[in-house]
């Protein structure tokens, strides 16, 4: 299994994430950095591009949050 690592939870980073989470018996999200400290608690929304609505909460939980 793959452990990632995401920096930067703007638009591609949720990309990035939504993307591992469709690999999860090979990879998984284990840690996030980002300097917006709104989004240590899981809200993402207003962070979203011209793809969709995207989620608006993400479950951090047994993942560590760096900023």
């Amino acid at each position: 299994m793959v452990r990632v690592g995401i920096i930067g939870f703007g638009f591609m980073g949720q990309m990035h994430w939504s993307c591992y989470a469709k690999l999860a018996e090979n990879a998984r999200v284990v840690a996030v950095a980002d300097e917006n400290i709104v989004r240590t608690k899981g809200d993402i929304s207003g962070s979203w591009g011209n793809l969709g609505d995207g989620p608006q909460r993400v479950d951090f939980s047994g993942r560590r949050w760096h900023h």
